[in-house]
């Protein structure tokens, strides 16, 4: 992920995250696929920080409570800022990406 500002100790997310569609690892170059699990627990702390997420077209999965603890007023998907939860699960179910129920839930968006 890139973000504004973030430190090593419990990667802390401030601002604007952009979630890439790739990635280089060993050599190798990986499309990301799946937001899974509670990006709150782990390494990544201080989700409270994170205002906007960008959403990139190779997402085909989130899973439950990714989002849990943000305090997001914006989600970018494909080049349009959602604030509604339900317009966003709207737009990512109608481009076939699954979505757990509970992804976005207390997320920071309005309902």
């Amino acid at each position: 992920l890139r973000a504004d500002n973030y430190t090593q100790t419990g990667i802390s997310f401030n601002g604007d995250v952009i979630i890439p569609e790739t990635f280089e690892y060993d050599g190798g170059k990986y499309v990301i696929t799946t937001l899974n699990g509670d990006l709150n627990s782990g390494n990544i702390t201080n989700l409270a920080n994170m205002t906007t997420i960008t959403i990139p077209n190779t997402i085909k999965y989130i899973n439950h409570a990714v989002f849990n603890g943000a305090n997001l007023t914006s989600v970018t998907y494909q080049g349009i800022v959602y604030t509604s939860v339900s317009e966003l699960k709207t737009a990512l179910t109608d481009n076939g990406v699954s979505v757990e129920s509970s992804a976005f839930s207390n997320c920071g968006l309005a309902n």
